[in-house]
């Protein structure tokens, strides 16, 4: 090939050699931002057709996991094709008439650089009537561990039955912008089967209700998500920890703040049918007394202190009970009633417990000491 045609072949192709920016720019640290939407944020657009889409500044990375981390409300299934520098999403069934839709791409989205967002990207519009100025937020707890719960999935219905939603984050947050004046009702789940719909009879989940209105327009909802169980908890069976501490272990988390009025445990010794005095019951683990407070080292003047976040603590799934004396070795019978789990449905049930006798330590042997013969 002579040099002429090699020419001709680099600049079609763009370059021969590497592009390179040129001496003395400095390098690209910002992340892709986003420059338009379609429709724009708020805008009401009856008969809207084709796709939505938001456009970045530069060239984004390609990845395929938009259609996966996309958060879209109303519920259903969409359709996310990303290009050089734009993102378009569509609903698989199409545009509906008369509906609030709300997207947002989570952080991360890079450019060819690999500069990240550090924020979600929003688009909310609708399809008809305004786009009220409401906001839905919360968290979602994990009733037996008391913790943020991520990936629920949250339905707010109202009575026209649109299925607005949201999904929690990491810590259990989520919030969802838009959603019309109504009264609603809202469910939080782990969505098994991932048809966008509650079961009750075998997914985790809780439900509340909200009103919004001009008058409130934000609200803050809490869930406390709990197992799907309609069974009472059954003593499963009885851990000796001591000679005057039991644990007794059910089957389900209980709730650490139901009352204990109408709870009984009764222990009776098999040897003698002697009944056992209880002095303590505890769903858990028995608190420890708080530290007296260093009034020498307080000021006088000092700012009260702040109180901790009030919130609702795990969930057990042993009582301990205390006994007032030593018990001795022997075969001890239990029976527990009145113990609630999480749905407040009381439980309990028998069993027994051994309590070995101590082992004596051995006597210890002099060793013969060494010294002058007689």
């Amino acid at each position: 090939m002579r040099p002429r045609s090699v020419l001709v072949l680099c600049a079609l192709l763009g370059s021969c050699a590497k592009q390179e920016l040129p001496p003395g720019t400095p390098p690209d640290r910002a992340p892709p931002r986003s420059i338009e939407t379609r429709p724009a944020y708020g805008e009401t657009v009856p008969g809207l057709e084709g796709d939505a889409w938001i456009r970045f500044d530069e060239p984004i990375s390609n990845p395929r996991s938009f259609d996966r981390t996309l958060r879209a409300s109303p519920a259903g299934r969409y359709r996310v094709t990303p290009g050089r520098s734009r993102i378009r999403i569509r609903p698989v069934e199409g545009w509906k008439a008369g509906i609030v839709y709300y997207f947002a791409l989570p952080a991360g989205i890079s450019d060819l650089v690999n500069n990240r967002t550090a924020a979600p990207i929003e688009l909310l519009f609708s399809t008809g009537g305004d786009v009220s100025p409401t906001l839905v937020q919360g968290r979602v707890y994990d009733g037996v561990t008391a913790r943020g719960l991520r990936d629920a999935r949250l339905l707010f219905m109202s009575a026209d039955s649109v299925p607005y939603t949201a999904v929690s984050d990491t810590g259990g947050v989520f919030r969802l912008p838009g959603v019309p004046y109504d009264r609603y009702d809202a469910m939080a789940f782990i969505d098994q089967d991932r048809d966008f719909e509650y079961d009750a009879e075998f997914e985790p989940g809780a439900v509340e209700a909200f009103v919004l209105s001009e008058d409130t327009a934000t609200v803050g909802v809490d869930f406390w998500i709990l197992p799907a169980d309609s069974t009472a908890p059954i003593l499963a069976s009885a851990q000796v920890i001591d000679r005057v501490t039991l644990r007794l272990l059910f089957d389900d988390p209980l709730d650490p703040l139901a009352s204990l009025q109408a709870a009984t445990v009764a222990v009776r010794a098999e040897l003698d049918d002697r009944d056992i005095d209880v002095v303590d019951i505890v769903v858990g683990l028995p608190q420890k007394p708080a530290a007296p407070p260093d009034t020498a080292a307080a000021e006088p003047d000092a700012a009260p202190p702040v109180p901790p976040r009030i919130g609702r603590p795990p969930a057990p799934d042993f009582v301990t009970v205390t006994f007032g004396a030593p018990l001795p070795a022997g075969t001890y019978r239990v029976s527990a009633q009145g113990f609630g789990n999480l749905r407040g449905l009381p439980g309990g049930g028998e069993a027994t417990f051994d309590v070995v006798p101590e082992t004596e330590p051995e006597p210890e042997v002099a060793e013969p000491q060494s010294g002058a013969g007689p």
